[in-house]
């Protein structure tokens, strides 16, 4: 064989070589997205966990925050301050998601499922308040999402205050 053919053997030989590579780094690449985006979920999850917690393990905090979420005024500085906390808590772990929603980094169903329950604080009277004097401590695309979602007529699901009102009201 001349070399001439032995050169045309290898460009054909780099080349298949070149697609194989290509084909095989766009598997890891869709596996890369989708750990992501389980990952992503996880977190979420957990800090969703996270913020039930304290009032679950805590009757009085419990208490603080549901009154807090109903917009009680009647509340003493340090059950403003634990409420304050739980409402910047809750809103910077909404935010979280929602950033990995834009950057395509959580499933558009999982999205839906985890806003569904954030609107359901979002436009309860109290949340509405605190977001009104401390919205400025998330980014601005959160911001106008959050106030698009507190202009909606209708949460997916039942506001948190109307969910937990006592059956005496």
């Amino acid at each position: 064989m001349s070399l001439e053919a032995w050169a045309a053997i290898a460009e054909i030989i780099g080349a298949i070589a070149v697609v194989v590579t290509l084909a095989y780094l766009a598997v890891q690449i869709r596996q890369n997205s989708n750990a992501i985006r389980s990952s992503n979920a996880t977190t979420i999850h957990i800090n969703t966990q996270n913020l039930a917690q304290p009032p679950m393990m805590d009757r009085e905090l419990g208490a603080i925050i549901l009154r807090a979420v109903n917009g009680e005024e009647e509340l003493s500085p340090s059950e403003r301050l634990a409420a304050n906390a739980w409402f910047y808590q809750f809103l910077k772990s909404a935010e979280l998601a929602y950033h990995s929603y834009l950057n395509g980094e959580l499933d558009q169903d999982y999205w839906h499922a985890t806003i569904s329950f954030y609107r359901s604080y979002i436009q309860t009277p109290g949340l509405c308040k605190y977001w009104a004097d401390r919205k400025n401590a998330f980014t601005p695309g959160f911001q106008a999402s959050v106030e698009k979602w507190m202009s909606e007529s209708s949460t997916p699901v039942t506001r948190a205050d109307v969910l937990y009102r006592s059956k005496s009201e």
